[in-house]
């Protein structure tokens, strides 16, 4: 019996001991002097005997460099003190001399509640470590830059190329997430893509805009990545970043170079073409006309002969500078080669406003081009092709152009042309309105008409709206439909508006002269002589100079001015109200109707469009739509006056909700003087 369960014993030994010397880390046991009770073959081998047995009682100074044996020692009491086992990673140099690094874990060795000594296994990571110190010397080192996030976008690692890019060292930026430091609009997108990365475990890539320490503003692509875990889930996101502030330089010369006249750096025929193709693609999209201007300098071969070529070339470049000058921001300007240039006119509300450009750009050629200290006169022609009405191809209106430009310069230079044959008709008549106005007031070509304000209760005249009207010296009557818009675009809209408000006003006096109720003349004020002209003080002489009093005159603006510069204009009409004007709103309903400008703006009076009226008896839409604005300025405590009244049955309609007056054909149409004062009596 005895026999058998010492067999047992001895077997089981042999296990331990194979199963020891089989592993293939050092293990060993030592008691509370750090002497060894015992340890495996691979303690041995390391230790340079050729047996585990003649370890016993040993201590590592036996074996090991003083120094080293030292710090094992150290270990082991430390072991000792210690509740949870010590890891450490030490220097070991072998028997045969060879320097390696062991990872040892030690704990205190307990027997019976007793601290008898420590147990502990090393295994050599001399490997790992060279890998991570290559790891290390190749981040430390690498020319990106590099860091780590955790869950919640904090920097858990950045390596010295990142700190020297923010110019901090490396503490300053661990623990905070990009929009804590450095911050911005570019941090702050940076980080939102690093979440993204985290939400879709995907890979991403940004390109980060930064203004580096020095002031010079950078260029870092950076490409981010997820770290997963066991489960495939992200617990980081790694980040690499490569400053390609130069590769993006080179780009832009490049791209300079293809689409960038070196000369006078205007964009090139490649440029021009290739915004002609994005321009007719949005035109598609908005339905938006827009035209494309030829010109080609009138007899530059011989300016160039006469200068030489290098004065030639300052001259081109100051014509650059004029034509870029008469153009919006976003319209194009290209240098095509030689004296030849390109236009293209974008989102043009009509195709006739081209004809604007084209007058400005041969009015901007009226003065002389400075050159080397001499006046060079020179004048270029035109040629002109507009979207879609002649293509909507980039190469015909590039063609169509050129064509319209030889015809230019066929008739005589110094001119445009159009390729369409109606629109050169139309430009002609423009110019011609045009031309024929400036001399109008000369002349006095102008008169006013006037359309009868009428007290729908008493079916009394009230009052009378001024309306322009052109008595051209050809005897022909134009409307102002005609011509009103040229005016405001020439600003020639400034002396006729001074003209309406003064004959107005004389009129105003005449109507009034004897009379007990006031007769008032409502006069249209343009958005332009807000902007452009100092208004009140001109209303403020005109009625001086008149004598007309305030309560026979009413301002009628339209909605969209009050869209224009607020603050100004609030402040211009407070003015005129306070001098005792009355100020209406003309066509009201079909601007920008906003309770806040009732209540913002010294208004006294609407006026309803004529859409809503025309069909006030059958149209119960608009009944009600009129209906709305008749109890709106009752309460807001306004009066109310109905346009376009034809009808007996509107005007009676009107009255019964409550409109206390009416202008419109029922009652007269627009009238010269005299047949008003005859209608008045």
């Amino acid at each position: 019996m005895l026999d058998s369960a010492q067999e047992k014993i001895t077997a089981r030994e042999k296990y331990l001991r194979t199963l020891l010397d089989n592993f293939p880390f050092m293990v060993w046991l030592k008691d509370t002097k750090s002497r060894l009770l015992a340890a495996n073959t691979e303690y041995a081998r390391v230790a340079g005997v050729s047996s585990p047995h003649e370890l016993e009682g040993k201590t590592d100074f036996d074996f090991f460099d003083p120094e080293l044996a030292k710090e094992y020692v150290e270990g082991d009491r430390q072991a000792m003190e210690s509740e949870l086992p010590v890891g450490t990673v030490n220097r070991l140099r072998t028997a045969d001399g060879k320097d390696i690094w062991i990872e040892s874990y030690k704990s205190r060795l307990v027997i019976d509640g007793n601290i008898e000594g420590t147990l502990g296994y090393a295994r050599d990571v001399t490997d790992a470590i060279r890998r991570e110190r290559e790891y290390h010397s190749l981040i430390e080192n690498s020319p990106n830059l590099i860091v780590r996030f955790d869950t919640a976008c904090r920097r858990t690692f950045v390596n010295q190329k990142t700190a020297n890019l923010y110019g901090v060292a490396e503490d300053v930026l661990l623990g905070k997430t990009p929009s804590e430091f450095p911050g911005g609009d570019s941090a702050y997108g940076y980080e939102q893509v690093v979440k993204e990365v985290f939400k879709s475990g995907r890979s991403a890539a940004m390109d980060l805009h930064w203004h580096a320490p020095d002031g010079n503003s950078r260029i870092i692509h950076i490409w981010l990545a997820a770290e997963l875990d066991a489960s495939g889930l992200p617990i980081a996101v790694i980040g690499m970043g490569q400053d390609v502030t130069e590769t993006y330089e080179y780009q832009e010369r490049i791209h300079h170079l293809a689409y960038f006249d070196t000369l006078t750096k205007l964009p090139n025929r490649a440029l021009l073409i290739d915004r002609v193709e994005q321009t007719i693609a949005e035109a598609e999209r908005h339905a938006y006309p827009f035209g494309l201007i030829m010109l080609d300098l009138d007899r530059f071969k011989e300016i160039n002969d006469t200068l030489g070529h290098t004065l030639g070339d300052v001259l081109l470049c100051e014509v650059a500078s004029r034509l870029e000058k008469c153009v919006r921001p976003y319209d194009t300007v290209a240098r095509l080669g030689g004296d030849e240039f390109g236009i293209l006119v974008s989102e043009m509300r009509v195709p006739e406003n081209i004809t604007r450009v084209a007058d400005k750009v041969l009015q901007a050629f009226d003065q002389p081009f400075v050159v080397d200290g001499h006046d060079v006169f020179v004048t270029a022609s035109l040629g002109i092709a507009a979207y879609p009405s002649d293509s909507q191809a980039v190469d015909d209106l590039l063609k169509y152009a050129d064509s319209a430009l030889f015809h230019a310069k066929h008739l005589g230079r110094n001119n445009f042309q159009f390729y369409s044959a109606d629109l050169t008709i139309k430009a002609a008549e423009r110019r011609e309105v045009e031309t024929n106005l400036r001399f109008a007031l000369k002349k006095e070509e102008f008169l006013l008409h006037y359309q009868p304000l009428v007290d729908l209760a008493t079916r009394e005249i009230i009052g009378a709206e001024a309306l322009l009207r052109w008595q051209h010296e050809s005897g022909k009557l134009i409307m102002p439909d005609k011509f009103i818009g040229i005016a405001e675009e020439t600003g020639l809209i400034i002396p006729i508006g001074e003209w309406v408000m003064r004959s107005a006003c004389q009129v105003a006096v005449a109507l009034n002269r004897g009379r007990p109720r006031p007769v008032t003349v409502a006069v249209n004020l343009s958005t332009r002589q807000f902007l452009h002209n100092d208004l009140v003080s001109s209303i403020q002489a005109i009625l001086a100079e008149t004598g007309c009093h305030t309560d026979w005159i009413k301002l009628e603006i339209t909605e969209s001015l009050l869209l224009e510069n607020t603050d100004n204009i609030q402040r211009m009409l407070q003015s005129l109200s306070a001098m005792g004007l009355c100020i209406s709103i003309d066509d009201f309903g079909t601007g920008y109707s906003a309770l806040s400008y009732l209540h913002r703006f010294p208004v006294r009076e609407l006026k309803i469009d004529r859409s809503f009226t025309s069909d006030i008896t059958d149209n119960a839409e608009r009944a009600l739509i009129v209906q709305a604005i008749v109890s709106l300025a009752r309460n807001l405590n306004k009066n109310v006056v109905a346009e376009g009244v034809e009808t007996l049955e509107q005007a009676d309609y009107l009255h019964k909700m409550g409109c206390p007056q009416a202008q419109g054909y029922l009652f007269s149409k627009p009238l010269p003087l005299e047949q008003f004062l005859a209608l008045l009596g």
